[in-house]
């Protein structure tokens, strides 16, 4: 009961995140006035029964009511959001101009490779006309560029943001639409009108640039300026894959995205430097002040980007908790950031970023205590490597669930290389904070930059150790959703068991690992009966034949890397763990036994205009006719004009993957 009288917003953050987490799920729409009048209805008798029954707000009875408020308020919110966003437009099938403003530009190795644009007309039916959507867009021309603030014209077609096609994919459908994305475009036909206002996101970027340009005058190249430019500044544009892959297999990856990491050295940088500020209210101001200012600084140069805002909130609650001596409650000021950016996007809540960050940072306020506690250690040294070590395990234990639920993998020696990484990347960006102003200001930095390169190199070697560690990563973790919450269970009862050393509680988190390993022993035993074969698709012909725990891949000699990832995720999804690759030749007319049944791949044109009967599947050639395929199931990989797409679906069975889904079927 002091807990949660204590920590008031969260009694509150919890029911309004559960009210919008239902709303999302359930399509449940609280935008008419009925949902209003019951919440206006909770509110008046909260308000009876708190003045005439003071008991009431202490009650078990008073947090149930409030917390049915809260969760109402919630679902509306998230309704209310989602209706001023959502805009439902009539699509024509032929391209249209439109005209708007870009607010966010993606780049791979310097090149735009997306943007968004919020438009703001379009022109149809003879006229323009006034909307206010977002549209993806997605860029092919390596020579364009674009920034934050220009406004854009085009003409192209606008289409709803596309489902996943393959089984087990990453649904960027729903990750847009939880940004209030809808719709999207592929054409290049559009041109740069303006360049636009001096908005503070293009202020930003520019600022960015300055820094970059800093860093390339400094002599830092490769992977040092790659993770240098990441780790300052969030921008990830300059790292390969390999150098990525490298990071997360070492579970080093959040140093490379600006959040509560990077905020907090600098955070733990500048109070340090204020600490011999004396204790009065005066000197407390001018200490938050100033704080806040090199938060919100260091922010804006970052980009703003969601997660270093995550992190500046969070930070600047935690100021105004220490501005006014309320240190004891960090968890009430962690509680009002985040309920705060869900009045601001109740969308945030569904953010990977949001989920790690919160999750993270309650878990080391809440474990790092008592775990710290357990190991007394004499040397300064020794005492600040076992903190960090907690520290590590603490995030990680708190974070479990969602890595698990989203990357599907652990990093195995996570402690050993945060035992490096976090040291290494302080000293990097206070290393940063140090050179870019010398060399602004002074023009001079006193051989600083050769020290910070040191120091990346140091960071990037590290990282190449830890990685060719044998059994590094554990990759293909995929859990069903059963054993996600029961994971989630154990964790919380041995945070309570670490607070309360009762022992039933660790006794009840024994038994729900328990029921974790029943539930995927009983998901293993399930997939030995499955008998599948899944055409996926994807850019080149590739095919599985599942059988129990086992699977033959078909692919074209070609294919792709980023192909053979997709397929590989699906089979770990279904427990396959023994897969065989087999490479097919691109030559035409091979028939293939599958499952039991005929396949023919690439007919030649001048071979046959009919498909036997004893062909269950045909995959077509680039430059195939159109077959009569009236047993057969026709699988096509490449881009047919409308004419031949009637034809053919009207003929049988058909499939384009051009936009089709995935084709699975038992055998």
């Amino acid at each position: 009961m002091f807990f949660w009288s204590s920590f008031p917003f969260i009694r509150l953050v919890i029911p309004f995140g559960v009210g919008i987490y239902i709303a999302s799920t359930f399509s449940i729409n609280f935008r008419n006035n009925s949902l209003i009048a019951i919440e206006l209805t909770l509110l008046f008798l909260g308000i009876l029964f708190y003045f005439f029954n003071p008991k009431f707000k202490h009650s078990f009875l008073g947090g149930l009511f409030i917390s049915a408020l809260f969760l109402a308020l919630g679902a509306s919110h998230f309704s209310l959001n989602k209706a001023s966003e959502y805009k439902v437009l009539k699509i024509p099938s032929t391209p249209v101009e439109w005209f708007g403003e870009v607010v966010n530009v993606r780049k791979e190795a310097e090149n735009v490779r997306s943007f968004l644009v919020v438009v703001k007309k379009i022109y149809q039916n003879k006229t323009w006309g006034d909307e206010n959507f977002k549209l993806l867009v997605f860029n092919r021309d390596s020579t364009f560029n674009v920034n934050i603030g220009d406004l854009i014209g085009g003409k192209s077609l606008i289409k709803p943001t596309m489902a996943p096609q393959n089984p087990a994919q990453f649904n960027y459908q729903i990750f847009l639409s939880q940004n209030n994305v809808f719709f999207s475009t592929y054409e290049d036909s559009y041109i740069k009108v303006d360049s636009g206002k001096n908005s503070l996101l293009r202020l930003a970027e520019k600022c960015r640039a300055a820094v970059i340009a800093v860093y390339r005058e400094l002599g830092i190249e490769g992977d040092n300026f790659a993770v240098l430019v990441a780790l300052t500044l969030g921008d990830k544009t300059f790292l390969d894959f390999d150098l990525q892959e490298k990071y997360a297999g070492a579970g080093a990856m959040h140093i490379l995205a600006v959040s509560g990491l990077h905020v907090g050295i600098v955070f733990l940088i500048f109070s340090t430097l204020l600490t011999k500020l004396p204790d009065r209210l005066v000197y407390r101001i001018v200490k938050s002040v100033l704080l806040l200012l090199v938060i919100w600084a260091f922010a804006f140069l970052a980009g703003l980007s969601p997660s270093v805002q995550r992190a500046g909130w969070m930070f600047s609650f935690v100021i105004l908790s220490k501005l006014v001596k309320r240190n004891s409650n960090i968890l009430n000021s962690i509680a009002v950031s985040a309920f705060f950016l869900l009045l601001i996007n109740p969308n945030n809540i569904f953010q990977v970023g949001f989920q790690l960050s919160y999750s993270a940072v309650v878990g080391i306020v809440l474990i790092h205590p008592p775990l710290y506690k357990l190991v007394c250690v004499k040397y300064w040294l020794f005492d600040k490597a076992w903190s960090l070590l907690v520290v590590s395990v603490a995030a990680q234990a708190a974070t479990l669930p969602f890595t698990m639920a989203y990357f599907h993998q652990f990093p195995n020696y996570f402690l050993l290389a945060n035992l490096f990484v976090i040291p290494l990347a302080f000293a990097i960006v206070m290393g940063a904070v140090i050179v870019v102003p010398l060399s602004l200001i002074f023009g001079f930095n006193f051989l600083l930059p050769v020290l910070l390169s040191s120091v990346l190199s140091l960071l990037n070697g590290g990282i190449e150790v830890v990685n060719e560690l044998p059994y590094a990563v554990s990759q293909g973790l995929w859990f069903h959703a059963i054993s996600i919450g029961l994971i989630v269970g154990v964790i919380f009862l041995t945070v309570c068991y670490l607070h309360f050393k009762t022992v039933g509680l660790l006794a009840f988190a024994l038994v729900l690992l328990i029921g974790v390993q029943l539930v995927e022993l009983y998901v293993s035993i399930k997939a030995l009966g499955r008998n599948q074969i899944t055409f996926y698709a994807l850019a080149n012909p590739t095919w599985s034949v599942i059988k129990g725990n086992t699977a033959d891949v078909f692919f074209l000699e070609e294919g792709r890397a980023y192909d053979k990832k997709i397929v590989r995720e699906h089979l770990q999804s279904i427990h396959v763990s023994n897969v065989t690759w087999n490479e097919i030749k691109n030559e035409p007319n091979k028939v293939l036994a599958v499952g039991g049944k005929a396949v023919l791949v690439f007919p030649s044109r001048h071979i046959l205009k009919r498909i036997p009967p004893q062909v269950s599947y045909v995959i077509t050639s680039k430059y195939s006719d159109v077959y009569e395929h009236e047993t057969a199931i026709l699988f096509d990989y490449y881009y047919r004009t409308k004419e031949d797409l009637k034809l053919l679906k009207e003929q049988g069975v058909y499939y384009n993957f051009r936009s089709d889904k995935a084709f699975v079927a038992e055998y």
